[in-house]
């Protein structure tokens, strides 16, 4: 009886040992699945303009972005008043041309940028004369 009750504890002590190695088989493989396919942490779609007469000056061959992502953690975002952009962009962007319209809706004001190689179109539409203009359009080529 006691050698029955010694095999039966044996087994279920090795029956353990493979649960606990499975597992951690699962767990490590999980592990390198994730760290393999990494997703984006914030989505982000970018689409072709079909129609550059929408803004006048903007070239056919750049993707319209809600995002622009810069080196030293700089952002600018779709809404975003111009005061606020020209302070995160700083004197790292350069300014190179800018141009005004005045639209059935107010003032648009579109800027192209260069930042360490890259060429972006900041557009901004000003819902009066007044009103304080706002980013209502980003492209990068």
């Amino acid at each position: 009886m006691e050698a029955t009750r010694r095999r039966f504890g044996s087994f279920v002590e090795w029956l353990f040992a493979a649960v606990c190695a499975a597992g951690a088989v699962a767990a490590l493989s999980s592990a390198v699945e994730e760290f393999r396919n990494v997703r984006p942490v914030v989505p982000v779609s970018a689409q072709s303009v079909g129609e550059p007469a929408l803004i006048e000056g903007v070239p056919p061959d750049v993707v319209r972005v809600p995002l622009l992502l810069l080196s030293g953690k700089r952002e600018v975002r779709v809404g975003e008043r111009l005061a606020d952009v020209a302070e995160h962009l700083g004197a790292a962007a350069q300014l190179v041309s800018e141009s005004f319209e005045d639209t059935a809706v107010g003032r648009r004001v579109t800027r192209f940028y260069n930042d360490l190689g890259v060429q972006f179109v900041i557009v901004f539409d000003a819902a009066g004369q007044s009103a304080d203009p706002r980013v209502s359009a980003i492209f990068i080529r």
